[in-house]
């Protein structure tokens, strides 16, 4: 590809969640190669970074009568999903040898089956407005494969919706800048920081104890080798 002069791109987004502040922020390899801002108006699936939202709205929908734990067991086996005069068939990346696995096994090893299992217990509609109340901005159809990440969104949304994970359920507008001050020090304009409850915050903490578990037991084990914890 570079050969034919097709050149590979990369964004990236840090955030300092506690101050809902953008640290850093790039749209591209570099700004002469294209000016397109990948992270603000680059939209793509997401894909398995929306699977937090199902077990969230588990942990949400719960009751006495129905509890939902980490330890609760889902089936793994392939089925269909018959919704609108269509059928949707799950899959998975790869073989499962069990019958069912735990609901944090599912999530920490990002399996679809029972994730998308999982989506039809809860409802599609509650998942949707939890994705919507984390802070994405964009239209999420209330489609079942929004359980698995269907819908395109932008990395700048994605950023301020794990924020609000990250926050226990406490979202915020995410600030590029913070203050900005005149040639003299004076603070000409201030962008003070706000949060404010988006999502059930004991549903939000069960859900973020789930993910911890991805660097320890799932598909982020080998970040430990990086010194990641």
């Amino acid at each position: 590809k570079d050969e034919k002069g097709i050149r590979l791109q990369s964004a990236l987004i840090a955030v300092d969640v506690v101050n809902c502040a953008v640290i850093a922020l790039q749209g591209g390899s570099g700004y002469r190669q294209t000016q397109f801002n990948r992270i603000l108006t680059g939209k793509r699936q997401p894909g398995s970074l929306f699977k937090p939202f199902v077990f969230l709205t588990a942990f949400e929908k719960q009751t006495f009568q129905n509890p939902f734990t980490a330890e609760t067991k889902i089936d793994v086996s392939p089925f269909e999903w018959t919704y609108d005069k269509q059928i949707w068939k799950p899959r998975n990346y790869d073989e499962e040898s069990e019958l069912e696995v735990s609901a944090a096994e599912a999530l920490q090893k990002s399996i679809n089956i029972p994730t998308a299992r999982l989506a039809q217990m809860v409802g599609v509609s509650p998942i949707q407005e939890n994705i919507k109340k984390s802070g994405i901005i964009s239209d999420i159809p209330v489609f079942p494969s929004i359980s698995l990440g269907s819908a395109e969104v932008s990395p700048f949304e994605l950023a301020e919706s794990f924020t609000t994970l990250a926050g226990m359920g406490l979202g915020c507008s995410l600030r590029p800048v913070t203050q900005v001050y005149d040639e003299h020090a004076n603070l000409v304009i201030d962008f003070p920081l706000q949060k404010e409850p988006r999502l059930n915050s004991e549903a939000t903490y069960q859900t973020v104890e789930i993910m911890k578990g991805v660097f320890t037991e799932g598909t982020a084990k080998t970040a430990q080798g990086l010194g990641v914890n």
